[in-house]
């Protein structure tokens, strides 16, 4: 079972990858999320912040939180990453393809 503060943060993460909260749009204060949830102050902040931290959101201090370019950030942040694959036999060039190939679908596959 996950936690209160995961299940606050999937389920504002859901929202905004169905488009309820569009890019830039507002988020409910801490307080009204409090009352949605039936949670604690700590446990919003908790699941705010891991949000914020895959840059799904961004805080604006005295103006509060906000939807973030999600999309972007994830390209930005993905885009040109190396993958090292270590081998404890010689790997055949065959081998090497099918390797990189299903990394490739792995990846496409994580994209949000």
């Amino acid at each position: 079972m996950s936690s209160k503060y995961e299940a606050v943060k999937d389920a504002l993460k859901k929202d905004i990858l169905a488009g309820k909260f569009p890019i830039d749009a507002k988020l409910p204060t801490e307080s009204k999320l409090m009352q949605q949830f039936e949670v604690s102050r700590h446990t919003v902040r908790r699941a705010v912040s891991d949000l914020e931290n895959e840059h799904f959101i961004y805080k604006v201090q005295g103006g509060g939180m906000f939807v973030a370019d999600w999309q972007k950030d994830w390209q930005a942040e993905t885009k040109n990453k190396t993958i090292g694959v270590i081998c404890t036999q010689s790997p055949t060039i065959s081998f090497l393809r099918s390797s990189l190939g299903s990394i490739k679908s792995s990846l496409k596959m994580a994209t949000p």
